[in-house]
């Protein structure tokens, strides 16, 4: 069974809030999409990103984009 793509995009937001370091320290963390539409709906679920804390750039491998987030 197919997971669906907002499933898919829960599931990945789990994984980045797991990644959480202690209260109020925040970091850049990068990590590859296959489009631009699939990097900002991983940065538009809850909690969103806030302006200036998502970039979107071409991978270096080509084949789609790394996301850089702030959070």
């Amino acid at each position: 069974m197919a997971i669906s793509t907002e499933a898919a995009t829960r599931q990945k937001v789990s994984e980045r809030d797991s990644l959480n370091l202690a209260a109020g320290v925040k970091v850049w963390r990068t990590r590859h999409f296959n489009t631009v539409d699939e990097a900002i709906q991983y940065a538009n679920v809850n909690p969103a990103q806030q302006a200036g804390e998502f970039v979107v750039t071409d991978s270096p491998q080509g084949g789609g984009v790394d996301g850089c987030y702030f959070f």
